[in-house]
């Protein structure tokens, strides 16, 4: 952009666009991590209720089961073989548990976790809801902000293709540069894929009959940005009581498994 601004002369308002595309950038992401801080301090929390009462609490039960020497149930005694093993090599797990999501986060980049990781974003229930208008708002706005800054259109979808991380809107803004460079339209490749909105390739095939294309891929993409940050903040309303129902869920389930065989076992006694 400040490339081609250098070359027409109009570097101030090329600056002044990709100040504000930044600054949306900053405000989305920040926003992203806003609405997610919540969920992540339940799931943490989540984790450290039952590692607790893994690791420290049903050892104990153990030896009190081992004192009455009647059998326990499948799932009573799984969960006291989990929890002696933890205690026993905890040095080695926690140790391999790190070194693990340490390996998987160095990968995120690779295409062996891009692509599985990129489809399960756009097509998986509730989540993909969010994901899409996301994206393809960030993805639009970009390319309107470069064309608008000078840079031709195919050109403008070249380099944002060489910034998508999404294997599927890297496949697609390839396809977009293949009719640029054919002589063929952009909405025909938009139309060939089914994460996007009908609405949307019908707006790229006017602003291309009227020759406003930076201007409706700008709206667009505000627009998608928008309603994706409605349903992200939607989605998080909507994913925090599951987390704290499937938390209880789990913490009752593990007491009960404990609580009952001691019941029992006391009941035959008396």
């Amino acid at each position: 952009m400040l490339a081609a601004a250098e070359a027409s002369g109009d570097v101030p308002k090329t600056l002044g666009n990709v100040c504000e595309r930044m600054r949306g950038e900053l405000e989305m992401r920040s926003s992203i991590v806003g609405a997610m801080i919540y969920p992540c301090i339940l799931i943490a929390a989540a984790s450290v209720v039952m590692t607790a009462l893994v690791l420290g609490v049903l050892p104990q039960f153990g030896r009190v089961f081992e004192s009455m020497g009647k059998p326990v149930p499948p799932l009573t005694q799984f969960l006291l073989d989990l929890g002696g093993f933890g205690r026993a090599y905890w040095m080695y797990v926690f140790p391999a548990a790190i070194a693990t999501l340490t390996f998987l986060f160095t990968l995120r980049r690779h295409p062996m976790v891009q692509v599985p990781i990129g489809r399960f974003l756009l097509y998986a229930p509730m989540l993909g809801d969010a994901y899409r208008p996301l994206i393809a708002g960030r993805n639009f706005r970009t390319v309107a902000a470069m064309v608008r800054g000078g840079v031709p259109l195919l050109q403008a979808v070249r380099l944002t293709r060489n910034t998508v991380r999404d294997r599927s809107w890297h496949d697609l803004l390839g396809r977009v540069e293949a009719n640029l460079i054919d002589g063929l339209s952009a909405s025909e490749a938009l139309a060939s894929v089914d994460f996007l909105p009908v609405e949307a390739t019908q707006m790229m095939a006017t602003g291309e009959r009227t020759g406003r294309v930076p201007e409706v891929l700008e709206d667009i993409g505000r627009f998608y940005e928008q309603e994706g940050g409605r349903k992200l903040k939607r989605l998080v309303v909507t994913i925090e009581p599951l987390i704290i129902l499937v938390m209880g869920v789990v913490v009752a389930g593990v007491v009960m498994s404990v609580m009952l065989p001691l019941l029992d076992i006391s009941t035959i006694q008396h």
